[in-house]
C-alpha cells in the first residue's frame, strides 16, 4: 500500500467516525430534549410579589394605677384619672364612642411583719384600669399615644402600651398578591422554558406559601409568617409555588 493509498483511507475512516459522533451527540442532546418533557410533563418554580400598604385602623391601650390606704379613697383617685385620661383623648380629636374603660380590677395590699410574713391585714389598696381607644382616625391615635405620657406631669398614674396598627381590607390585598405571585411564577417558568426548547402550557397546581406583613424594607421573616403592628405603613408579601404544564 502506498502513502497516497494511506492518507486516503485514513481521511474517510476519520469522517467515519466525525459522522458517528455527530449521529451520537445529537441522539444525546434529542434524548435529553425527551426526557425534559416527559419528567410529570412539569416545570415548578416559585413566584414572589411584595406591595407597600398604609393602615385604616389603629389602637392603643394605656393602664391607670390608683393607691391609697382605704378602698374609696382608692376608688375616688382612679374615677379622676379616667376623667382626666378621657377628656384629654378627646381633646386629641378621638371621639368619646372610641373610647373605652374597662371595669377595675382591685389588689389588696397586706401588712407583712419585720420577717416578711403576711399579716393578713389590709394596709392599702391598689386599683387598675385599662383605656383603650380604638377606630380608623389612625394619625390621631398615633398622635394621642405619643402624647398621653403628658398625664404623668398631671399626677395621673399610667402606663402606656405602644399603639397598634392594622390593615383591614388585608384579605383583598392578599388576594390581589396572590394573583401577581402567580403571574412571576408563570414569567420565570418561561425563562427557564425557553433555554429548554420547550414551552409552558397551563397551570397545573399551587401552593400558598405564608404572608409575610412586616415594616418596610425589612427582611425578617418567620416560618409561620407574621404581622407586624408597630408601624402604619407595611410591607405584604407573598411566595407560591406552581407546577406549569410543558408542551
Amino acid at each position: 500500500m502506498n502513502e497516497s493509498t494511506s492518507r486516503n483511507g485514513g481521511l474517510i475512516l476519520l469522517g467515519v467516525f466525525l459522522a458517528v459522533g455527530l449521529v451520537a451527540a445529537s441522539f444525546v442532546v434529542s434524548g435529553a430534549m425527551e426526557r425534559i418533557k416527559r419528567a410529570g410533563d412539569t416545570i415548578t418554580v416559585k413566584g414572589y410579589a411584595e406591595v407597600r400598604v398604609t393602615s385604616d385602623t389603629a389602637s392603643w391601650a394605656g393602664n391607670l394605677v390608683a393607691r391609697a390606704r382605704t378602698l374609696p379613697e382608692a376608688y375616688a383617685i382612679i374615677e379622676r384619672s379616667t376623667a382626666r385620661t378621657t377628656a384629654f383623648l378627646t381633646s386629641q380629636g378621638i371621639g368619646v364612642d372610641q373610647i373605652t374603660a374597662e371595669p377595675v380590677n382591685v389588689m389588696p395590699r397586706y401588712r407583712v411583719t419585720e420577717r416578711g410574713q403576711s399579716t393578713g391585714e389590709v394596709a392599702s389598696y391598689e386599683l387598675n384600669r385599662q383605656v383603650r381607644i380604638a377606630g380608623g382616625n389612625v394619625a390621631a391615635i398615633a398622635s394621642a399615644a405619643r402624647k398621653v405620657t403628658d398625664l404623668v406631669r398631671e399626677g395621673v398614674e399610667i402606663m402606656s402600651f405602644s399603639p397598634q396598627y392594622f390593615v383591614s381590607d388585608l384579605d383583598k390585598v392578599k388576594l390581589d398578591l396572590l394573583g401577581a405571585a402567580t403571574r412571576d411564577a408563570r414569567q420565570r417558568a418561561e425563562m427557564f422554558a425557553a433555554n429548554s426548547g420547550v414551552r409552558v402550557g397551563g397551570l397545573k397546581d399551587a401552593q400558598q406559601g405564608v404572608f409575610q406583613i412586616t415594616t418596610p424594607n425589612s427582611v425578617e421573616v418567620a416560618g409561620y409568617g407574621m404581622y407586624d403592628t408597630s408601624t402604619i405603613d407595611k410591607s405584604v408579601k407573598a411566595v407560591i409555588t406552581a407546577r406549569f404544564f410543558i408542551e
